[in-house]
């Protein structure tokens, strides 16, 4: 369930692709103020008043079911992790007898 406003591509777009991915039921409640009828100056529901007063409270965006990215690796080891984008998580475990006291690394 979600609500947008039709002037506000931005936020729309992803809404509508999110409800489309949905598995199952996907309400949405576009707020599409008339152009016509209350389209005059000084009018609080008018397509352009909304528009002014449109305010994002967050940034949306679709995203898409992965399977899940796993790394198992022994201590000391250094593993590169590819992600979905491509990019690349460098994790290194730390040996067995690591001492925070001295912070030392073998």
């Amino acid at each position: 369930m979600a609500r947008s406003f039709s002037g506000d591509k931005d936020q729309l777009v992803p809404l509508i692709k999110g409800a489309l991915l949905h598995q199952g039921a996907a309400f949405l409640d576009v707020i599409s103020p008339c152009v016509t009828f209350n389209n005059h100056t000084g009018s609080t529901k008018s397509y352009d008043y909304v528009r002014e007063h449109n305010e994002a409270v967050n940034f949306l965006d679709v995203m898409i079911k992965r399977e899940p990215i796993t790394a198992e690796y022994a201590p000391g080891e250094l593993r590169d992790v590819v992600q979905h984008d491509g990019s690349v998580l460098r994790l290194r475990k730390l040996h067995q007898d690591y001492d925070p006291a001295t912070a030392s690394l073998r």
